[in-house]
């Protein structure tokens, strides 16, 4: 997942950093009397150095040595000089690293990391005796779905494919030197213990209730049914000015407002949807046998010129139950005209009067707000 060029490292700008300067900051030993130095994890020293790693969040509700499944946090790694000399190293800005992540097994967690191009520059750095050095890695997005719709507008953040539990983070950096007395080799940081807790739906919901506003101006939202391709049920496409897609057979498509497109995210964030976007792993088992879903996307015909592009969706199961059609009309309900009309008409199938009779006991509940994984569609 990683698409960073390395060879870019060595034409890139150079970049002095020395003693005081804003990267460097004095305290060494005393530090570890800061809150911050009590919650960074130290590894072995080496030749005058040693490593410690911590992580930093933002926002309300923040637990020391722990985050929510759905937080970012930005993992940072700390460099100590603990000798008596002046020692110089060299790293790159920015760092283009995430911690190494296991889980109470110790299995190793797998981490995505952006895969966009980043101007990269070599920096120089001096740490006399008792100074640190913070080096912020990667901010990660801590969650299992690896394509979550949130409102981060950075792009550069890696994505952390991990749920509720106990894990323990850690880093080995690599230092180089451009001179023969520069320190050069790799530096091991301490074990972090990390405790992820349950997601805060609310937050979450807004999150991605403002990630769909923002894109409000080219929204389409796609009520898709899939799972019996011989007898094939009504879909139905809603779109405000989105990028256009040839439809399927037995799909209507009906243009809306503005209006009717925040009249629908109000009512998808009501009816608890949007969290699961972010929060829930994309499940295979929930693709067996008919159901509706539900399937978000964000872009305009100017998302890419090329002609075979695809344009995906954030899609959400309503499931195949009992319930399924009481679902949709609470949607049709936020709608007017053609939009109501054609969700409607869709709502009307006899099909959706036994919806869920067949399956066995639980097994179609259990589909109900599952985040499956993408559904594409061919760009006309």
């Amino acid at each position: 997942m990683r698409r960073f060029c390395q060879g870019m490292f060595l034409a890139a700008a150079m970049v002095c950093t020395i003693g005081g300067s804003v990267e460097a900051r004095a305290g060494g030993a005393d530090a570890l009397a800061t809150d911050a130095a009590k919650a960074t994890a130290w590894g072995a020293p080496r030749d005058g150095l040693r490593a410690g790693i911590r992580l930093v969040q933002e926002g309300p509700n923040r637990r020391a040595g722990a985050v929510r499944v759905g937080d970012v946090a930005r993992p940072v790694c700390v460099v100590d000089n603990i000798s008596e000399r002046t020692i110089t190293f060299t790293t790159f800005r920015p760092m283009l690293q995430h911690p190494t992540i296991h889980d109470a097994q110790g299995r190793t967690v797998d981490v995505w990391m952006p895969a966009d191009d980043i101007p990269v520059q070599v920096v120089n750095h001096k740490l006399a005796p008792g100074e640190s050095l913070d080096l912020e890695l990667t901010p990660c997005l801590f969650a299992p779905n690896p394509d979550p719709l949130t409102d981060q507008t950075d792009r550069f953040t890696a994505r952390v494919l991990l749920a509720e539990g106990k894990y323990r983070l850690s880093c080995m950096l690599d230092l180089s030197g451009q001179k023969q007395d520069d320190w050069s080799g790799r530096l091991a940081t301490g074990q972090l213990d990390l405790e992820v807790l349950p997601p805060d739906r609310d937050r979450l919901t807004e999150r991605v209730a403002s990630a769909l506003r923002q894109g409000a101006d080219h929204f389409a939202l796609k009520v898709v049914y899939s799972g019996n391709e011989k007898r094939p049920l009504r879909s139905l496409r809603l779109d405000h000015n989105s990028l256009q897609e040839a439809c399927p057979p037995k799909w209507a498509s009906v243009e809306i407002d503005r209006k009717q497109v925040e009249a629908i995210i109000d009512h998808l964030a009501k009816e608890g949807y949007l969290w699961r976007i972010v929060v829930e792993k994309p499940d295979q088992g929930a693709l067996a046998g008919p159901r509706y879903s539900f399937a978000i996307s964000l872009g305009n015909a100017l998302a890419s010129k090329e002609p075979n592009h695809r344009l995906r969706d954030h899609t959400i199961s309503l499931g195949w139950t009992p319930g399924v059609r009481e679902r949709l009309q609470r949607l049709q309900k936020v709608l007017d005209g053609r939009a109501a009309t054609a969700l409607g008409q869709l709502i009307a199938q006899p099909e959706l009067q036994s919806a869920g009779e067949d399956a066995p006991e639980g097994a179609a509940q259990r589909q109900i707000g599952t985040a499956l994984p993408r559904l594409a569609y061919q760009v006309e």
